[in-house]
């Protein structure tokens, strides 16, 4: 089962900050870790299998303060929610660019206020 899990630590350095990516690297499942939060104080865990507890040991090793927030599985996404992401954001694009094409289309200069001019005539 793949999961994700997000732990609170004290950290108040960077030295601090990678000595607790490196130590969650280090448990049995784990596939990425990375830092969370407006003050990086949260190491998320994402792998196969990962024993929480075993994670949570490691880290209280070496630091005081560790908070499990959550662990949740992650669920693959299927096939068709994939196509639909794709299908948005290809929407998304075309709506864009159709906003910029009549953007330069049909607004006028400002300078001159000519829904003609789109601001060659003036240097």
């Amino acid at each position: 089962m793949k999961q994700k899990i997000v732990i609170k630590l004290h950290m108040d350095c960077e030295k601090c900050r990678n000595k607790a990516l490196k130590t969650a690297a280090e448990v049995k499942g784990v596939v990425s870790v990375a830092l969370e939060g407006d003050d990086k104080d949260r190491v998320c865990v994402t792998g196969d299998n990962i024993d929480t507890v075993c994670l949570a040991n490691m880290l209280k090793k070496k630091f005081n303060d560790v908070t499990i927030l959550s662990v949740e599985e992650v669920k693959n996404k299927t096939a068709e929610e994939k196509k639909k992401e794709e299908d948005k954001k290809k929407e998304e694009e075309k709506k864009k660019m159709m906003e910029a094409c009549h953007d330069v289309l049909y607004h006028s200069c400002n300078t001159c206020k000519s829904s003609n001019c789109h601001g060659y005539h003036h240097k």
